[in-house]
């Protein structure tokens, strides 16, 4: 299993981890973001990041357990940066608690500092025209260098971690058969003692899962005694996990001039100088890089304290030097443990697209010019180009463009409208035959009994003068009809201009006239004369209307009352129209589900379910919204309110 993974189905696509990832080795698949190991350099950055708690670190609790059931000597290697993870406790309670643990001795990785730094000093001062140099107890800053900076390899200084040094420390001290188990804050060091040169370590344990053991065990902390740690015994080698401690003083001892060290952390600083020493631009005989900007920021350090809470208690445990008779003597006599190792360039290849395919993806994204670009950066790519690229890599997926997807949406939006709208019209197509239907009918017969007059030789210019007249009323019927109809069907961008509400409810009641008299219902309208304009879109507002006033006829099929009010609320800021029917009513379990896109009650072939969902879509838009009253066998009241001028 991957050191670091993402558990699938727990991503929920906020891009946090793509955004912040130092190498880009993450992809989402399919909506679902998994980490690419062979790019990973396990730095652990997206770990705190992700908010749904998706990214988790292998757990390898169960395996230390299992050495323990198997009877194996468990050797522990602390790191210093513990006195921050558990400040609630003195320090040397801690050794006493992994003891309990089950582990038989407990020891100092900040001992194995001091014998690193030794080898460092030696080497520099046995290579002085090596420039640069780069100390490399950081796991992530080797793992950069071999995969991403292979030109800097021979910069790395030969020597192995503390961490991997005091694996071969102790197995010299306590025999090669021991389990060597290291306790600490960094993600990485689990990656780092799977390589062939640092097998000297068994496994790495995190103070969660230190806690996580403890807790399993039913240890409280603060009721545990102090003990010493076990040797070799540590000395100031405490400082290292501190920006510009103990490598850069290394370095000095061995000769370098401190104007040509330089000591700094983070993952923007490390990029950046890897970058410049990578491409020549600066000059650093001597280079400290710690890339979690010290580890006392390690991605598994808890954060109940502060970072300089946690250097102050760290400086504070450093300043204590345990049993100081012993720790020089214990430097002679580990000064002969191998620290070497090799260090191997694993770049990773990656393909550039064409300009041309980049230009399609963007263009594929609505981005036709550089001036569409926005790099937002809600994907999790710096720039529009960024993304693109990634995409053709197989990194990314365009959907993750939040203004393409918005755009998408809009466009979604505007379809639902008009599905909204030709439902409608589907629904009202067999009262719109009768209405034309009836006029139609009545124009062929005053045509025939015209004809008939002709043929027969009689001419009464007042006769048919009269019929004519009624031809053309009856044809302007058939025609007013057509156009309501063309003008609720067409698609178009909302246009917003003075809107006269009563005049608009009138129309849209006289459209809506037939269907009503088959169903037995009569229009109440209470209109509100004194009622101003509002600003909205006329088009939009009659299908809110008509929509609203068609569900009311359709809720009484055995007839009843439509009554229609508008009204000016008391603070005169809003508008109110609302549609009372005398229904059937709506059961309380539908309520909630009202506005919900394609919910309906309806039969079959009577409605889709979008409606009430674009009608609310509507009027939230125009600042407004819709309340709704109902009781089952008496009927339902739907008030609309928009906002008057006046409000604005």
């Amino acid at each position: 299993m991957n050191t670091v993974f993402i558990r699938k189905g727990k991503c929920k696509r906020c891009y946090n981890c793509v955004r912040n990832c130092p190498v880009k080795a993450i992809r989402v698949k399919d909506g679902q973001a998994e980490i690419i190991e062979e790019r990973c350099v396990s730095c652990g950055f997206c770990i705190p990041l992700c908010a749904q708690k998706a990214v988790e670190v292998r757990d390898d609790t169960a395996l230390v357990e299992q050495m323990l059931l198997d009877g194996s000597t468990l050797v522990a290697a602390v790191s210093s940066t513990f006195p921050g993870a558990f400040s609630h406790i003195k320090p040397l309670q801690f050794p006493t608690a992994l003891r309990n643990l089950g582990f038989k001795y407990v020891t100092e990785t900040s001992f194995a500092v001091q014998m690193v730094a030794r080898a460092y000093a030696f080497y520099i001062k046995r290579n002085p025209e090596m420039a640069p140099i780069i100390a490399s107890p950081c796991p992530v800053i080797t793992t950069l260098v071999e995969k991403y900076f292979p030109s800097l390899i021979k910069s790395l200084i030969p020597i192995v971690s503390p961490t991997v040094a005091m694996g071969r420390i102790i197995r010299q001290k306590y025999g090669p058969d021991v389990k060597v188990i290291f306790v600490g804050p960094c993600v990485a060091k689990k990656s780092e003692i799977q390589d062939v040169h640092c097998r000297d370590v068994d496994v790495c344990l995190t103070y969660p899962e230190i806690q996580k053991m403890l807790d399993r065990k039913g240890i409280r902390l603060s009721d545990i005694p102090e003990t010493e740690f076990d040797g070799p015994f540590a000395s100031l080698g405490r400082s290292y996990p501190l920006i510009g401690g103990y490598w850069k003083k290394t370095a000095i001892s061995a000769g370098l001039p401190e104007t040509e060290t330089i000591a700094t952390g983070g993952k923007k600083n490390s990029l950046e100088l890897l970058r410049s020493l990578d491409r020549r631009e600066l000059s650093a005989p001597f280079v400290d890089l710690l890339f979690c900007e010290e580890c006392v920021n390690g991605p598994m350090m808890p954060t109940e304290t502060s970072t300089f809470e946690r250097i102050k208690l760290i400086r504070e445990f450093a300043s204590f030097i345990a049993n100081p008779e012993y720790a020089q003597r214990d430097i002679l006599a580990y000064r002969k443990v191998d620290l070497g190792r090799s260090f191997e360039a694993k770049p990773i290849k990656i393909e550039v697209p064409t300009e041309e395919a980049i230009r399609r993806v963007l263009s594929e994204l609505g981005m036709h010019t550089s001036a569409d670009e926005r790099d937002c950066g809600a994907c999790g790519y710096d720039t529009c180009r960024e993304k693109a690229i990634a995409v053709l890599q197989g990194l990314a997926e365009k959907e993750m463009c939040l203004p393409f997807l918005m755009d998408q949406l809009y466009d979604s939006y505007r379809t639902l409208i008009q599905l909204e709208k030709m439902a409608s019209i589907g629904q009202m197509a067999a009262s719109i035959v009768h209405q034309i239907n009836n006029p139609i009918h009545g124009v062929l017969t005053y045509i025939r009994l015209l004809l008939k007059n002709l043929k027969e030789g009689r001419f009464d210019p007042s006769f048919f003068e009269q019929r004519l007249v009624i031809i053309e009323d009856e044809l302007n019927k058939c025609c007013n009809i057509t156009r309501a109809l063309l003008e609720t069907s067409r698609p178009s961008e909302p246009a917003l201009r003075d809107v006269d509400i009563n005049r608009l409810l009138s129309q849209v009641l006289e459209f809506l006239s037939h269907e009503a008299r088959l169903s037995n219902v009569h229009f109440d309208k209470r209109f509100d004369s004194s009622l101003a304009t509002i600003k909205a879109d006329p088009d939009l507002l009659h299908q809110v209307f008509n929509n609203l006033a068609l569900n009311a006829i359709q809720a009484m099929p055995d007839g009843g009352c439509l009554t229609v009010s508008t009204f000016m609320n008391n603070e005169g800021q809003r508008i109110g129209i609302t549609f009372a029917d005398t229904g059937c009513g709506i059961p309380p379990e539908n309520m909630k589900k009202l506005f919900t896109p394609f919910f309906t009650t309806k039969g079959k072939g009577k409605g889709v379910g979008l409606g009430l969902a674009v009608c609310q879509h509507i009027v939230k838009n125009l600042g407004g919204q819709i309340d709704v009253e109902s009781e089952p066998g008496k009927g339902s009241k739907f008030t609309v309110w928009l906002k008057s001028q006046k409000s604005e």
